[in-house]
């Protein structure tokens, strides 16, 4: 049970530690450098090229399900942020 004084801070937010600023500054910078690569990917030919490439290279398909399941548990995390923030606005 809930204190009724406490009701009205109950969704206050607190302000980032330091700890939490450089995560939140690395996750942001990793979400970019992904965006970029996939660009990149979509622009003009390279698609088409990455059947040869995949020959000369290490990258795999079992590295690139890794890569997709690791964002995913990314995803379940931040929608979990997400869905208190739309909580509170509500």
């Amino acid at each position: 049970m809930i204190a009724r004084e406490n009701q009205e801070n109950i969704f206050e937010l607190q302000s980032l530690s330091e700890d939490e600023r450089e995560s939140l500054s690395s996750f942001t910078g990793l979400v970019r450098s992904v965006e970029k690569l996939i660009a990149a990917v979509y622009e003009g030919e390279r698609m088409k090229h990455l059947e040869k490439i995949a020959f000369h290279t290490d990258i795999t398909a079992d590295r690139l399900v890794l890569i997709i399941q690791s964002l995913m548990k990314i995803r379940k995390s931040v929608m979990a942020g997400v869905g208190v923030k739309e909580a509170i606005a509500a």
